[in-house]
């Protein structure tokens, strides 16, 4: 169950990046986004 929820996370952020980019238009902000959200994946993959 918390893999589930993890994974969702992982997810929704990854969603919101591609979101927030289409949006503003600013992918060095989006791929910040991204890139905490693969070193949460990381994380919890990790433990």
């Amino acid at each position: 169950m918390v893999d589930e929820m993890n994974d969702f996370m992982f997810q929704t952020l990854m969603t919101m990046a591609d979101t927030y980019q289409r949006a503003t238009n600013q992918p060095e902000l989006a791929n910040e986004l991204r890139n905490f959200s693969k070193s949460f994946k990381e994380k919890w993959r990790t433990k």
